[in-house]
């Protein structure tokens, strides 16, 4: 017989005013069983035993049935999980089964040590294959609100956050009270814990005093030594005053030998030769005395140009002492940088 879920529904809506409607329900959630929708017949079993646990009170025979829908309900999720493709879906199939189990072990549902032990078995065998981990998260402050959000999981808490949680993608969300916030993504592995430290306020900034720049130091002043120019003027000055000396001792000496010579010529006795010489010891001697005094002259005026620019020229000063370089004063007004802790 197919069932739609509006049938379902309907039953179950039935079990919920008259108890002896739950006999057909339960026909209805193992139909669901047999037909491998695991899934339905879960919330199936499990609407049932709901419904049976909020009587005010419940015979041995009822606890023994509703012990009876919560392990089935159970059994339907581990089915449910060992089939879906998605492991993220298959650990939360198996924690809802745990938490099934959880449920019929803390209500004692059970009628004896055996079936307490097969729950207790069963619930350690999904709690392997689910593979919890730790995950711990930190911020700045104990105020900042953490929401962590997954397949089908989603919590909220202020301060740091650790918890055993399925493995699989989880989306960590930092709030602060003045409305920053920062996301972050994570991974989680089988049996591996995970520690998240996410901050969100910004670093505090601590005012630290900015020296002022240095002044630079100046370079001591060069010496202004003298140029070599006046000194070559005077030294062709005293060259022109050594040729003129010479020039003037060469005329000399031709006009004392010229003398002489017109001396014989005067008194008759000399020959035509003797006055060609005559005039030639004339002529040299006026020549020798004519380039002595240009060389004279150009003494003169070399000598007097070199004094001149040498005096003209201002005097190498002094190089004062080295002295190392004061600190400079410091601002009344010091400029402040702003450094991150």
């Amino acid at each position: 017989m197919k069932v739609s879920g509006f049938a379902l529904a309907f039953f179950v809506l039935l079990g919920l005013v008259f108890s002896p409607r739950a006999e057909a329900v339960d026909r209805v959630c193992k139909q669901w069983y047999k037909k491998k929708k695991y899934v339905k017949a879960s919330r199936c079993f499990y609407t049932l035993a709901v419904q049976s646990m909020s009587k005010p009170t419940l015979s041995e025979e009822q606890r023994e049935q509703v012990g009876v829908w919560l392990r089935n309900a159970a059994l339907s999720l581990k089915k449910a999980a060992q089939l879906t493709d998605s492991a993220e879906n298959a650990s939360y199939l198996r924690e809802q089964a745990i938490s099934y189990l959880d449920l019929y072990l803390k209500k004692k549902f059970y009628d004896s040590n055996t079936q307490k032990t097969s729950a207790v078995v069963q619930r350690t065998s999904l709690r392997d294959k689910v593979g919890y981990t730790t995950l711990t998260i930190t911020t700045d402050k104990a105020t900042h609100s953490i929401q962590v959000t997954g397949f089908r999981f989603s919590l909220t808490k202020k301060g740091s956050w650790s918890k055993k949680v399925r493995p699989g993608n989880y989306t960590v969300l930092v709030r602060t009270e003045k409305g920053l916030s920062k996301a972050q993504v994570v991974k989680l592995l089988p049996r591996k814990p995970q520690v998240l430290n996410i901050p969100v306020e910004p670093p505090k900034r601590r005012k630290v005093r900015r020296p002022p720049p240095p002044r630079p130091v100046k370079p001591p002043p060069k010496a202004n030594n003298p140029p070599v120019g006046p000194w070559v003027v005077i030294g062709l000055g005293a060259a022109s005053a050594v040729v003129s000396i010479t020039m003037f001792s060469l005329g000399a000496r031709e006009r004392a030998e010229g003398d002489a010579l017109y001396e014989t010529v005067k008194s008759g006795q000399g020959s035509l030769e003797q006055t060609r010489s005559l005039l030639q010891y004339q002529e040299a001697s006026n020549l020798d005395f004519t380039i002595g005094w240009v060389f004279a002259s150009i003494a003169v005026v070399t000598t007097t140009a070199g004094i001149i620019w040498y005096v003209l020229h201002p005097k190498a000063k002094a190089e004062k002492d080295a002295q190392p370089p004061s600190a400079p004063p410091q601002d009344k007004k010091t400029s402040l940088l702003f450094f991150s802790e």
